[in-house]
């Protein structure tokens, strides 16, 4: 049954593209007066009530006052009773519509035709035009598309309204915003390795967030910091990101252009502002101390007592801007090993310079 149903489909907008085809191949008649006649005859029409409507216009028709146009609009009607005397008034299912006239281009030289058109869909308006073109509106109304679908495309700041009718579109509006947008998955990302402070003071990496693990967080208002459940994490390629860098603290973080950060507005209150809207100069909110609640450990892990080994022998602390752990090693194997372990063990940015 679907094969039958898809040959159908099939056949039926072949038959629709060869309608198309006709409406277009008729508008382009123009006739010198009102003598191009449209005859639209519904399938439950009155043969009588038409043949005597046709009787009646050619009768009528020799009031017209100019004798070319005259002759070639008896011309036609008399062509079109013919035509229906002929096929002995046998309209097709869906109806038939007559278009006849002089469509000669040469004047003086008649050219009347005969066309037939049968309707797509079943005709319910029984019509007699006489005009200088043939009358299409109902047979155009049939292929005009049912469907229309409202479309309404937003980008963070913008928004586009459109009408699908068919296969074409049409844009009806154009709008933009200087309200922030909101974007939820997809838009606000930063590294995957950026790192994360869980509520019990534990450095993570952005990648080994789970849905449901406590997090430290700052609330706006009031400012103060806070701690959220995470409810839910996503992931995406974006095609570049921004490196957003601070000084006094010197801090840098990877993010979308499309990330929201917190900046000193005017009368120092904070704004949101989008990554990529950032200029140089701009003050970002960085939290310099986070209170944890916890236990101190009195045993220190193997891995740190490492490190502290590492120190001792071949590093140093130094305070400028901020603390900083410094190792100087001639052996690049061993240098590589301090910068590896360093940075498994803090998670931090760690750099080696060669």
């Amino acid at each position: 049954m679907m094969v039958v149903k898809e040959d159908l489909s099939a056949e039926f907008e072949a038959e629709l593209s060869v309608f198309k085809k006709k409406l277009k191949f008729f508008k382009k008649f123009k006739g010198k007066g009102t003598e191009l006649i449209s005859l639209y005859i519904p399938p439950a029409a009155d043969r009588s009530a038409v043949m005597g409507q046709i009787t009646e216009e050619l009768s009528q028709s020799s009031n017209i006052k100019s004798q070319i146009t005259r002759k070639n609009v008896q011309g036609a009607l008399r062509k079109i009773n013919n035509f229906l005397k002929q096929i002995n008034f046998k309209i097709p299912e869906n109806g038939m519509v007559v278009f006849c006239g002089n469509i000669s281009e040469r004047e003086g030289t008649p050219d009347i035709r005969l066309f037939t058109v049968r309707p797509v869909q079943k005709l319910k308006v029984k019509l007699y035009w006489c005009d200088s073109t043939f009358h299409l509106d109902p047979l155009e109304e049939m292929v005009r598309p049912t469907d229309y679908y409202g479309i309404l495309v937003i980008d963070k700041r913008e928004s586009t309204i459109a009408l699908l009718i068919g296969k074409k579109y049409e844009v009806l509006g154009h709008f933009t915003s200087n309200v922030a947008g909101k974007i939820k998955a997809g838009g606000q990302c930063v590294a995957e390795d950026s790192l994360v402070f869980s509520k019990n003071g534990v450095l993570k990496e952005i990648k080994e967030i789970k849905e449901g693990d406590v997090l430290s967080c700052v609330s706006k208002n009031p400012l103060k910091e806070t701690s959220g459940k995470c409810v839910d994490t996503f992931s995406k390629n974006s095609d570049y990101c921004l490196r957003v860098q601070t000084k006094e603290p010197l801090q840098e973080i990877e993010v979308t252009p499309e990330h929201r950060l917190f900046v000193a507005g005017n009368n120092e209150l904070l704004e949101e502002k989008f990554a990529e809207d950032l200029k140089e100069g701009d003050s970002v909110l960085l939290l310099k101390k986070m209170n944890f609640k916890g236990k101190k450990s009195s045993i220190i892990e193997r891995k740190e007592a490492q490190l502290i080994g590492f120190i001792t022998g071949d590093g140093y602390c130094e305070k400028k801007r901020s603390w900083r752990i410094r190792f100087y090693e001639s052996e690049k194997q061993t240098a590589n090993r301090y910068f590896k372990h360093s940075k498994q063990l803090f998670k931090n940015r760690a750099k080696m310079r060669w």
